[in-house]
């Protein structure tokens, strides 16, 4: 039933509809809000024409309710004489010349348009919409119009967007947004596709006249420039962000091509660019191989609350799955996913494998060990470091891969020396509590970095090794395995009878130098000053240790002689060198005042035996360098100790001294040791 149905007074209507029904047209074409009941289900097209009287004032209306045939839609607008008239007056405004090629344009955009908005616009309207279509029809541009219904009924907008941009999605997301804005349903939707690579979408939104008020068209077609942006879009405004505008785009031209469609599907464009950024530097740097860990909440996937994505990354290679997946388990890795995505375009070729991982916990990889993880998996990737249990110490106790090297360093020794049962006692020990590792590492720096330990003044550095070593001990307290309680108290004490090492002399974390291919470390214990070392009646044990060798030279007085013997014994050349040593002391106790061994063992061993005899050759040179990093030598009569290695002075047992660094005073120091002489 129409809500006009019975008379209305004329000053009771609203200002608007008593303007339209005394100025108005005679004739009236609109849509009803209510739908048909019969032959389709739309809104009813509303005809109303006025009644004159004999004044020619207006006297009344007849209207007509119904929809117009298919023939009516079919029919080209020149047919149709209300709206022929409508076109000859849009053509006369517009001034156009008869045969130009606007004037048959505006003709074709004229019946490209919907017939409701043909019908019920004026030709004024409709010569302000056709002309902002004709001068957009070239370009790339976007544009919205919005057209009130003379009724107060809604608005007719019209969105222009390139052809090449449209697709079914940016339709529904235009229609969520307008439907947003103008809080109101869509009731009529329209799609008109011209030559000129553009595309018109017609709609009518039932809107409010408060609505429709609030809503400007520019920040409409702002918002829809945002959902018809592609994905490349997306990316160069990413790079943009990485880089300058040129190398944006020259990256988008190289790398745009390159990403697969299941990597667009996958990966968001800021991340993207990342990845592109990545591969940059690594071509730049002439690395093949990166990693990177993300954050959870970047990932698009149903575990992204409990993962992280770990990307690998290679530059013209690809990965053998079964030599990577080894080092993510013994890192303490749980893999739940693994996706390879092919970047192959202009001069690129690439993978990168997404890893979706979780920690030892089940729980994502913790921010601040994100990087050190990475190292550490790299590391490992290129043979610098080992993966075994000891590598689940990155992630569980947050150590880099160089003091997790440290650690197995000394773990292996003990091993060698009979004082714990198996070599991996020791990282099952330090995985169960982790704080114990990282309270290991940081009193091994306190006695032995010479940047760290001679800024400090006396009395900061006594207070600093007795916290550590008080700290060391409460946490030990709460060791309640009597195995692990006992493998971590011989690393303790392994560092006390230390004294010392080219760890810090060749940059630490970050190694400056390498041997037989691979960073290493070496360290020296004084016998005398481990208690269960002293039946062995030794003066000094240099221990050398990689990633390819490990390596030991026992030496039984301050100035001695001895061989160096390549050992197939990899779990007992200790035993083996230590027998050769003392028999030589036995025997040369007359000649010289003491014996000295050393021994070493290879961990990669080739099958060529020309290979074999290579490494064999590089890793007793590995042992003599390890060994030399650490010694004295006799210049000119005078002592010349290595430079930037931590020892302890002869002739004040609590003078700590670093060649080229200066000195410290450590009062409180027990296990202070002489000074070594020539090797």
């Amino acid at each position: 039933d129409s809500t006009w149905s019975e008379g209305v007074l004329v000053a009771d209507l609203s200002e608007q509809l008593q303007g339209r029904i005394l100025d108005g047209p005679l004739l009236i074409t609109s849509k009803t809000n209510a739908e048909a009941t019969v032959h389709r289900r739309a809104r009813m097209d509303y005809v109303g024409v006025k009644i004159l009287d004999d004044n020619g004032d207006i006297a009344g209306e007849r209207r007509f309710l119904g929809l117009y045939t298919s023939k009516a839609y079919a029919e080209s607008a020149e047919e149709i004489p209300i709206l022929r008239r409508k076109l000859e007056d849009v053509l006369s405004a517009s001034g156009a010349i008869p045969g130009s090629h606007d004037y048959k344009e505006i003709i074709t955009i004229f019946n490209s348009m919907p017939k409701e908005d043909l019908f019920q616009a004026s030709a004024d309207d409709l010569q302000q919409e056709i002309h902002t279509v004709l001068s957009l029809l070239f370009t790339d541009e976007v544009r919205v119009t919005l057209r009130r219904d003379p009724l107060g009924r809604g608005v007719s907008v019209m969105a222009i967007l390139p052809r090449g941009r449209f697709s079914a999605e940016v339709r529904h997301r235009i229609q969520d947004l307008l439907v947003s804005r103008l809080e109101g349903p869509i009731l009529n939707y329209h799609l008109a596709l011209s030559g000129g690579d553009q595309a018109r979408l017609h709609f009518f939104v039932a809107a409010e006249p408060s609505a429709i008020e609030r809503t400007n068209p520019d920040s409409l077609a702002t918002d829809i420039r945002h959902i018809i942006r592609s994905w490349d879009d997306k990316l160069l405004e990413a790079l943009s962000k990485e880089m300058d505008s040129g190398a944006a785009h020259s990256t988008l031209e190289a790398y745009g091509e390159a990403f697969q469609d299941d990597y667009r599907a996958a990966t968001p464009p800021e991340r993207a660019a990342k990845d592109i950024v990545q591969l940059r530097k690594m071509r730049a740097a002439g690395e093949k191989v990166g990693i990177t860990l993300r954050e959870p909440s970047e990932l698009r996937s149903e575990v992204a609350e409990n993962a992280t994505l770990l990307k690998l990354y290679l530059l013209d290679e690809r990965l053998i799955l079964s030599e990577f997946m080894p080092i993510l388990e013994y890192s303490a890795l749980r893999v739940v996913e693994v996706t390879p995505y092919a970047v192959s375009g202009k001069g690129v070729d690439a993978m990168i494998y997404a890893f979706v991982v979780q920690g030892p916990d089940g729980e994502p990889i913790p921010e601040d060990r994100a990087e050190v993880l990475a190292d550490a998996l790299l590391a490992m990737r290129r043979g610098d470091t080992q993966h075994d249990p000891f590598s689940a110490l990155v992630a569980g106790s947050g150590l880099h891969y160089r003091e997790v090297d440290l650690m197995r360093a000394y773990a292996n020794y003990a091993f060698q020396a009979g004082l714990v049962p198996t070599r991996f006692a020791t990282a099952r020990a330090l995985a169960r509590h982790p704080e114990l590792g990282r309270l290991l590492v940081e009193y091994f720096r306190a006695r032995f970095d010479p940047e760290g330990l001679l800024a400090e003044d006396e009395e900061t550095a006594e207070r600093g090794l007795a916290m550590l070593r008080a700290a060391i001990q409460g946490a030990l307290d709460g060791v309640d395995i009597l195995s692990d309680d006992r493998a971590i108290r011989i690393i303790a004490t392994l560092i006390e009878g230390t004294t010392r090492t080219n760890f810090f002399r060749y940059g630490g974390i970050e190694p400056t130098r390498s041997s037989g291919g691979v960073p290493y470390i070496s360290f020296k214990i004084r016998s005398a000053d481990v208690e269960q070392l002293q039946s062995d009646r030794l003066l000094f044990e240099i221990f050398v240790f990689s990633a390819r060798m490990e390596g030991i030279h026992l030496r039984g007085a301050p100035v001695s002689r001895g061989g160096i013997r390549w050992s197939d014994r990899l779990d007992d050349y200790r035993t083996e060198v230590l027998g050769l040593v003392q028999t030589q002391i036995v025997k040369n106790a007359v000649i010289v005042p003491g014996g000295s061994k050393g021994g070493f063992v290879l961990k990669t061993i080739g099958h060529d035996r020309d290979e074999l005899m290579e490494e064999v050759t590089e890793q007793y040179r590995t042992l003599m360098r390890g060994m030399l990093d650490l010694t004295d030598n006799i210049v000119d009569g005078e002592v010349r100790p290595p430079p930037g290695v931590v020892r302890y002075d002869a002739d004040d047992p609590y003078l700590v001294v670093a060649a080229d660094k200066g000195t410290a005073h450590l009062s409180d120091v027990a296990n202070a040791v002489a000074a070594d002489y020539e090797f």
